[in-house]
């Protein structure tokens, strides 16, 4: 947290607040910052960068009590995740979605995530949530 605190007092107080920058403006400063240290860091690990700009997004929904959207960066994966998503709120027995839904694997995997679903359930993190970008 502390890093966090400080990056974020050099962005804040050293740079917009000397630049005299609107909101609007150093949000898209962020973004096109985030996007770059992003794309940079797949180049150097070998990852997608778009799958992770879409992982970043979901993350950074977290924290947000109303409308949620996530994506899988795939027509299909959304769908999957979509129907998970829907079950879930109609109260369907996680240990059963899982299982019809992920191929975990190993059971050790498979408890991890029955046990992540089912904390998401308590928490109420499936309300308000949307799957896909598309309308």
């Amino acid at each position: 947290m502390k890093m966090i605190d400080q990056i974020g007092d050099y962005i804040l107080e050293k740079q917009f607040a000397k630049h005299e920058v609107s909101v609007s403006e150093a949000l898209t400063v962020l973004v096109a910052t985030t996007d770059q240290i992003i794309r940079s860091l797949c180049d150097v690990i070998g990852e997608d960068a778009n799958e992770m700009v879409d992982v970043y997004c979901n993350a950074l929904q977290q924290t947000k009590e109303d409308k949620r959207t996530y994506t899988t960066g795939s027509k299909e994966g959304d769908e999957l995740m979509a129907k998970i998503v829907a079950e879930m709120k109609a109260g369907g027995d996680i240990e059963e979605i899982v299982d019809k839904y992920v191929d975990c694997k190993d059971p050790e995997m498979r408890q991890q995530l029955i046990e992540g679903m089912m904390n998401i359930r308590e928490k109420h993190q499936i309300d308000n949530v949307k799957i896909g970008y598309e309308s």
